[in-house]
């Protein structure tokens, strides 16, 4: 995780999202919707969280909804990841540029992905996004 940022850390770390599962198993909108409470220093130097959320970044959020379908296609495709620290910068990249992923009529974070031997066709439409 170590292209993560520091406020999506902290929002992972607040919903003790600590592993592949703790993720997937949270719903699209807490995805989608990112707050946490960012570390603030108080009037004594001490580190505390603040009194408000703060959204986490758009683009952080996007990213990590590409995540989650990049964690569903390789349990799709029977290959799935069991430590997320493995997975290279590359393979991710490679994920993303995927014709089939780019291209697809989806949302990103509910992507469908069925086993197929030809990688580049595994995406299938998000029925819930119009045309």
């Amino acid at each position: 995780m170590k292209h993560v940022t520091d406020e999506t850390r902290q929002a992972l770390a607040q919903l003790n999202i600590e592993t592949i599962p703790d993720l997937m198993d949270k719903s699209y909108d807490t995805i989608n919707s990112l707050k946490y409470y960012p570390t603030i220093k108080d009037s004594n130097g001490n580190n505390v969280l603040a009194p408000t959320k703060k959204t986490v970044a758009r683009g952080s959020v996007r990213l990590l909804l590409i995540f989650i379908d990049y964690c569903s296609y390789r349990y799709a495709q029977s290959d799935p990841i069991t430590d997320w620290t493995t997975i290279t910068h590359d393979q991710f990249s490679n994920f993303r540029m995927m014709p089939s992923y780019m291209l697809a009529k989806n949302t990103i974070g509910k992507t469908v992905f069925t086993k197929d031997p030809n990688p580049g066709r595994t995406c299938k439409r998000d029925r819930s996004v119009p045309y």
